[in-house]
C-alpha cells in the first residue's frame, strides 16, 4: 500500500508542475510568416512574398514574378508548379527567407522524398533561430519540380506526460512481479 501512495503522490506533482510548464510549439499553425526572396546575396532583398499567419490547413504565398506556387503549412514548406524551364542564376544566395515572426524554428527538418529539384538536398536548408533559408542557387528546375522541406516538432507536453505516466506505470508493474 505504501508504494501505491508514493506513486501517485509522484503523478500530483508530476501533473502540478505539468500545469506551470508552458506549451510547446506544435508547428507553424498560428503563427505570423514573412517570406523575402534574396539575390544575389542575403543582404539584397529581390521580392517580397508578403506576410501572413499560417492556417492549420496552410496558406498559399504568391510570387510576384509567377516563377512557382509556395504554400507553408504547419509542418512543410512546399514550392510547386514552377511556370517555366530554367535555372536559378549562381551567386552567393538565390533563394528564399522564411522569416518565423512569432517563434523560433525548431532545428530539425528534412527534405522530404517528394522533392525532385535536381541537387537539392539537406545542404541547401538553413534554420537559425527564427529564420529558414532555402538557397537553390545553381540548380535547374521544370514545369513538373517540386521541393517539400519537412520541419521538425515540438511534441506537446501532454504528450510527454503520457509517456512518462506510462513508463511509470510499467515500472510499477514489473516490480510488483518481483519475487520477494
Amino acid at each position: 500500500m505504501n508504494m501505491l501512495r508514493v506513486a501517485r503522490n509522484l503523478m500530483i506533482v508530476f501533473v502540478l508542475a505539468l500545469a506551470a510548464i508552458n506549451p510547446a510549439r506544435a508547428g507553424l499553425a498560428g503563427d505570423a510568416v514573412r517570406i523575402t526572396y534574396f539575390y544575389p546575396d542575403l543582404d539584397t532583398p529581390a521580392t517580397d512574398f508578403g506576410t501572413s499567419v499560417i492556417s492549420g490547413a496552410g496558406t498559399d504565398f504568391v510570387d510576384p514574378r509567377g516563377a512557382f506556387t509556395l504554400r507553408v503549412t504547419d509542418t512543410q514548406i512546399i514550392a510547386t508548379d514552377f511556370n517555366f524551364s530554367a535555372f536559378w542564376l549562381p551567386a552567393a544566395f538565390n533563394g528564399l527567407v522564411v522569416a518565423n515572426l512569432s517563434d523560433s524554428f525548431t532545428p530539425v527538418f528534412s527534405v522530404a522524398p517528394a522533392t525532385n529539384m535536381a541537387g537539392f538536398g539537406a545542404d541547401n536548408v538553413v534554420i537559425s533561430g527564427n529564420t529558414l533559408r532555402i538557397n537553390w542557387q545553381g540548380l535547374s528546375f521544370d514545369q513538373g519540380t517540386r521541393v517539400v522541406v519537412n520541419l521538425g516538432v515540438v511534441p506537446e507536453p501532454h504528450a510527454w506526460a503520457m509517456m512518462v505516466g506510462g513508463l511509470a506505470l510499467l515500472g510499477l508493474a514489473a516490480r510488483r512481479r518481483r519475487p520477494g
